[in-house]
Parts: C-alpha cells; sequence; structure tokens
C-alpha cells in the first residue's frame, strides 16, 4: 500500500521524501540534526582574523604573566635597597651631627716631674729595623665625640670612610665573618658592613690598615669600587678619608687592581699586610703593587708612610685591591691632587 503523499511539512517536520528515506515522526529529519546556521564555530575554522586575535591574546596573557613573575624578584630586592638606603642616611645623620665634646686629655706632668725625668740616663736602644714609627703622643681609649652615638648602636664601630659620594658609610670590626651577613644594627643582611681586617689595628695603628666590602651590584657597600680602572671616576676619588675612634686622616689613592685569590695560581699577589719587618720590604712592596695597577701613578711613598687598602670580591676567587697612601703632615692637597691627575691608565 503506497504511503500518502504529503506536500507540506508535517508538525514534525516531515515530508514525503523524508518519510521515504526512513524517518518517523518521533526522530528529527537530518536537516534538523546537522543545522550550519547552528554552528559558526565550524564555518569561521579557517578564518585568519580569529587567528590572530587568538595569537595576539596569549601573547599578551605570558606577556602579563612574565610581567608579574618580574616583579614577583624585584619587589623585594628593591625594598631591601630601600630600607638600607634608609639606614644609611640614618647613621650619616648621627655621625655628622654637631660632635659632642671630646673626653679631656690628661694634664701635662709639672717642671719639676720633667726635671727628674730628664735627669735619669737615656738607654741605648737598638737601632729599628723600620723607619716607620707610631704617630706620638698616641692616645689610648679616647673615643672622639662624634662616635658616641654611633656606639650607642653597635660597639663594633672602628671608623667611618669617605670617598666622595661613592662611599660614606661607619667601618666596624670584630671577625672577618659576622659582618659579612649582618649590618651595623646586627640584623640579618646579604649587603653586610664595611668592616676592618681582624688582624689589623686602630689602637696604635697599624702601617696597613685594610678594610673589606661586598661589591653589591646597586653600588652600595663597596659596589662602586671597581670603576678606579676609570680614569674619569679616579679623577673625582682620589682622596679617601678614613677617620677613627681615635684619629683623622686622609688618603691618596696610588694604585688599583685585579689578583686571583689562589696561592696556587701564577699571578697570585700577597697584598695584605699590616705591617713589614724591614724598609727593603715596604719598597719592594710597592713597587710589586705599582707595577700591578691599572693606573701608573707617580706619588712618591716612602717607608716611613702608612697605607690604606680597600678590597672587594669581584668573581668567584677574585678581589679589586685599591690601595692609598696616607697624605703626609706638611703636604699640600693641591700638589698630590695635580700628582693623581697626571696618572696614566692602561
Amino acid at each position: 500500500m503506497p504511503y500518502p503523499k504529503r506536500k507540506k511539512p508535517d508538525k514534525n517536520g516531515m515530508t514525503d521524501a523524508g518519510w521515504h528515506q526512513g524517518h518517523f515522526p518521533a526522530q528529527p529529519p537530518m536537516a534538523r540534526q546537522y543545522n550550519m546556521r547552528s554552528a559558526p564555530a565550524s564555518a569561521d575554522r579557517g578564518n585568519p582574523a580569529r587567528k590572530r586575535k587568538q595569537f595576539w591574546l596569549i601573547f599578551l596573557l605570558s606577556g602579563l604573566a612574565l610581567m608579574l613573575a618580574g616583579a614577583g624578584l624585584l619587589v623585594p630586592e628593591i625594598l631591601a635597597r630601600k630600607n638600607r638606603q634608609k639606614a644609611e642616611a640614618a647613621l650619616q645623620t648621627l655621625f655628622y651631627q654637631e660632635a659632642l665634646p671630646e673626653t679631656p686629655s690628661p694634664p701635662s706632668p709639672s717642671p719639676a716631674i720633667m726635671a727628674l725625668a730628664s735627669a735619669v740616663p737615656e738607654l741605648t736602644a737598638a737601632p729599628p729595623l723600620r723607619t716607620f714609627a707610631t704617630r706620638s703622643p698616641w692616645k689610648v681609649d679616647v673615643t672622639r665625640g662624634r662616635f658616641l652615638p654611633l656606639r650607642k648602636i653597635n660597639k663594633d664601630v672602628a671608623g667611618w670612610l669617605t670617598i666622595g659620594k661613592a662611599v660614606d658609610l661607619p667601618v666596624v670590626q670584630r671577625d672577618n665573618t659576622y659582618y659579612l651577613t649582618h649590618d651595623f644594627y646586627r640584623d640579618a643582611s646579604s649587603s653586610g658592613t664595611l668592616f676592618l681586617d681582624e688582624n689589623y689595628s686602630i689602637t696604635p695603628p697599624s702601617e696597613n690598615l685594610l678594610i673589606h666590602g661586598h661589591n653589591m651590584r646597586d653600588g652600595s657597600m663597596f659596589g662602586r669600587l671597581y670603576q678606579y680602572r676609570d680614569k674619569a671616576f679616579y679623577a673625582g676619588h682620589w682622596l679617601i678619608r678614613f677617620e677613627t675612634l681615635y684619629e683623622e686622616a686622609n688618603y691618596a689613592v696610588f694604585a688599583a687592581f685585579t689578583m686571583v685569590n689562589d696561592i696556587a695560581d701564577p699571578s697570585y699577589f700577597r697584598y695584605a699586610y699590616s705591617g713589614f719587618d724591614t724598609d727593603a720590604q715596604f719598597t719592594q712592596f710597592i713597587s710589586a703593587v705599582k707595577q700591578r695597577s691599572v693606573m701608573r701613578c707617580d706619588l712618591d711613598v716612602a717607608p716611613a708612610d702608612s697605607l690604606l687598602t680597600l678590597s672587594t670580591c669581584i668573581g668567584a676567587n677574585s678581589y679589586f685591591v685599591v690601595i692609598a697612601r696616607r697624605i703626609r703632615d706638611a703636604e699640600a692637597l693641591s700638589s698630590v691632587e695635580m700628582t693623581c691627575n697626571l696618572s696614566v691608565f692602561r
């Protein structure tokens, strides 16, 4: 029996053709199961504009993620630097404020005591092996007034180092490890503190004073010491001032060099001397220092002079060393500056 012919679709969307294809009223026709208008995504699958939008969206999201990750690393470092600068500024305020009265010196002996002392015959002493002599008279256990506020914070303070605007910081002395990881307030710090080597003395002062400091990337501590390789920097920083608890002195830089801290290395050079046994040893040391220096400075350095040495790490096993000579009492700063400015750099 033939199917009745329907010219119009019934309520299920079926026509005669649909009935002949084996569809039933309860089953939608194939045309309604897959409607091209209801699936625009498949139609835009090859759209270049849509692909470009997706690419730039992924690129921007990736860049944002990298920026957030970088900020997470930089923010703590920036905050630590600001806190360190704030602490250093507070110490500078304490140090440069109006100095407190110094401890009075003991009274001079009376003329009678001096006459009695002159009557005692002098003992013949063996001639010294060194021309260098400690400054006389030397006051022991006399703290200069401006250090008293700093001593209330840290009794390890030994002095204050100033190199133009590059360094303006306190110097402490304890051992050679503690202040590698602690600041002036004794808090843990990766930048540490400038410290005088434990094998050197400021009371009375050693012939050579050695100060250590970290080579910080932000330029703090001894982070700018390596710039002594540059003539322009040297011209503005040839003068170093080191003020201790007991005296103050100016030093002129005459040598700066890199050395390997490995005694087995052929280029190894010992630069850390607190004193010298003979004038000849001192003279030989100065000659070796000038040969290694990046600057050729004609500043004369005699066996009677005292030295100041600054040292910082520049690698896993290397140091950059700066050596200065104390400016003599009768020496004009202008003449020393002229000599330093005539230095030739390699």
